[in-house]
């Protein structure tokens, strides 16, 4: 739908936060809005980067943030949901794989957090560790349901649900 629609943009690894905010700015038409008072640090702790976190926060301002968090959220609810329907194979390829995915996206948004529980998840899915996959799920899915608490502390909201 996106290339239909004319949006055959990309960029490539790593990530320069300047032109990410640009292809925002030009596909979605968000506006570069003022940074949260408060910093990564004081409001997250350990679990974020706080320098990676502030920096998207100030290129794409809170609005966007909240759009991109909840997008998150939701890719990363799909995801795991494939990581479990793959828990029942012998070898948990799908998996890890999906486990990767989540390593990346959690990483490119500075939150550290999920990036280590998705790196203990890759991993147990590449030893064929049901198990231990399942108890990373559910780390994984705990840490998405205290972040928009985490996030309200830099002033950032997730999207109301219009539905």
């Amino acid at each position: 739908r996106c290339l239909a629609a004319g949006m055959d943009d990309y960029l490539a690894k790593p990530i320069d936060r300047t032109k990410l905010a640009e292809v925002i700015v030009r596909w979605g038409g968000a506006e570069k809005k003022d940074q949260a008072s408060c910093t990564g640090e004081e409001a997250f702790g350990e679990s974020f980067n706080s320098a990676l976190f502030g920096d998207l926060l100030e290129t794409i301002g809170v609005e966007s943030m909240g759009e991109l968090a909840q997008t998150f959220l939701d890719d990363s609810a799909q995801r795991l949901k494939v990581i479990e329907a793959d828990l029942d194979q012998p070898v948990l390829k799908s998996a890890a794989a999906e486990a990767h995915s989540l390593k990346g996206a959690s990483a490119n948004l500075g939150f550290d957090g999920f990036a280590l529980i998705a790196v203990r998840l890759e991993a147990a899915a590449k030893a064929n560790d049901a198990s231990n996959c399942q108890s990373e799920v559910d780390a994984f899915r705990n840490a998405m349901a205290a972040l928009p608490e985490h996030l309200a502390k830099m002033g950032v909201s997730l999207p109301k649900d219009v539905t």
